[in-house]
């Protein structure tokens, strides 16, 4: 027998899709004629970068271009650089009805190895992986009362997250940036890096206005043999983001991240390369909800039959407070080399953050390694990597002990200077956002449905000899009586029993 339970809908995100698919690359590299040769390669890398995201009938395909660089000294010991382009396509299988279902994919270098088999060539073998997501709205139906009588119902008040709005959008960004008077002409680009913070959210119906910063960090050689460049610049971030079920009222989780950097130089009027054209592609991921109060059932029984229940776990989530911040680190890190004389850059690898509690303090932990290239007594290039480790602290908001968060941490700059003892002084400038949450797993009533019960009418009165601290909801669910009854019955003024006696147990 059915029955007439009330419910209530709840938003939740549902992952529909979590794959990573390699894409090895191998590369024959041959110097063109105006490069010098190579007497020893230095470091190679290669920046992965997304430029679209399809999703068909049956498979997702992300779509994109590798740039493997490869910086190496010549033989005058002039540190320079050679880069080359190859395709990166992959998919992954995916069917759903879900027209309003979001897809992200991004890329990232496993490892990459490169030999030089000559003065002028080098052989080059990696694998790039893009991992692919996809993430749905589903609505979960809260069992919260019934018009039936003979259910009896244990409640609980609860206080949780209802998705409203789930969007995925990339949106392109391009500025063509003059290096400025004081730098010489480009000649070949050696790093590219950049990161993207939000500053500012603001809603209207179905749309999100989001304000931040992007900062654009290159490194090049310029074409007189002088000291290498690092040019830094900085571009605003202004873009509209549609999903439905955004609204002004609602609280709003948003991270951008960068998919892809290409760097161009360009020639300006006079001829000389001091222009550089920057093109990047930016993901913004958007979770937008309000908090409600509700109740749910963690437990159900028939006072006329046998309850047959359905039950779930269910992970609720409350809003404790948004991380936006901008963090300086500072940190030694050793064992650089006796010989090195300069660090002429400092390079960052993707930042690893996790999150955790201790005590009152929210703290995201990070790791990072750095590339340190440099320059030795001999005046040759050298280059090697530290791993470093650094933490975030920030005093939490009330009550936050069961907090889960997913920080995304960019560092936007990255310098070092050397010390007497061959160490280097690390000063960093790093983003850090996420949102904080509370977080609590319940097993609640989803549905249920009533056999009716075929036992003989028991008695009118019940004798129960209770156990100091035993619960009257027990009691009454083994005698298929009501709370209320056995509370009435024997005078009683609380659920739980203070100590052992005698109860008389009466029929609902």
């Amino acid at each position: 027998m059915e029955l007439n339970l009330l419910t209530i809908p709840i938003g939740t995100e549902e992952k529909l899709l979590d794959t990573a698919v390699e894409n090895p690359f191998d590369l024959d590299l041959n110097l063109p004629e105006y490069y010098p040769d190579i007497q020893r390669i230095l470091k190679c890398s290669v920046q992965a970068n997304l430029h679209a995201v399809s999703v068909g009938t049956d498979r997702v395909t992300a779509e994109g271009g590798g740039v493997f660089r490869m910086v190496y000294m010549s033989e005058d010991k002039r540190i320079t650089s050679f880069e080359q382009t190859f395709p990166i396509s992959r998919s992954a299988p995916f069917s759903c009805d879900d027209p309003q279902a979001c897809v992200s994919a991004s890329a990232q270098t496993d490892f990459v190895n490169c030999r030089a088999t000559g003065q002028r060539r080098a052989l080059v073998h990696g694998v790039v992986s893009v991992r692919i997501c996809a993430y749905g709205k589903r609505s979960v139906s809260l069992v919260t009362g019934t018009q039936d009588p003979t259910v009896q119902l244990r409640t609980q008040n609860v206080r949780t997250w209802d998705l409203a709005a789930l969007a995925v959008t990339p949106f392109a960004m391009s500025e063509v940036v003059e290096v400025g008077g004081e730098n010489p002409s480009v000649g070949r680009i050696l790093r590219t890096d950049a990161a993207v913070r939000t500053d500012t959210v603001k809603a209207v119906k179905d749309k999100l206005l989001i304000k931040g910063e992007l900062t654009a960090e290159i490194l090049y050689a310029p074409d007189d043999d002088g000291d290498y460049v690092c040019f830094r610049h900085t571009m605003p971030v202004s873009q509209i983001v549609q999903a439905q079920g955004l609204a002004e009222n609602n609280l709003h989780d948003v991270v951008l991240r960068i998919v892809s950097m290409e760097v161009t130089p360009k020639a300006d009027g006079g001829g000389e390369q001091r222009l550089l054209e920057i093109a990047l592609r930016v993901e913004a991921s958007v979770r937008s909800g309000v908090f409600m109060q509700t109740q749910t059932v963690s437990d159900a029984y028939s006072t006329s039959g046998t309850i047959r229940p359905q039950y779930g776990d269910i992970t609720f989530l409350q809003f404790s407070e948004t991380i936006r911040e901008t963090i300086t680190v500072k940190q030694t890190v050793d064992a650089l080399g006796e010989d090195v004389t300069q660090i002429l850059d400092v390079q960052r690898g993707p930042v690893q953050a996790s999150f955790r509690m201790d005590g009152d303090t929210a703290v995201t932990d990070c790791t990072t390694t750095l590339g340190f290239l440099c320059r030795n007594k001999q005046g040759e290039g050298v280059y090697t990597e530290k791993q470093i480790a650094f933490a975030f602290r920030k005093i939490a908001a009330e009550g936050t002990q069961c907090a889960v968060c997913s920080p995304n941490v960019q560092i936007s700059a990255c310098k070092g200077v050397l010390t007497s003892d061959g160490c280097a002084e690390v000063r960093m400038e790093a983003f850090v956002c996420g949102t904080v949450y509370q977080q609590e797993t319940r097993r609640v009533l989803l549905d249920a449905s009533v056999d009716p019960s075929e036992d003989a009418p028991p008695a009118a009165l019940t004798i129960y000899y209770a156990d100091a601290g035993e619960s009257v909801w027990d009691v009454a669910r083994r005698y298929k009586t009501t709370v209320q009854a056995i509370l009435d019955e024997n005078a009683l003024t609380e659920e739980t029993i203070p100590e052992a006696r005698m109860l008389v147990i009466p029929t609902a």
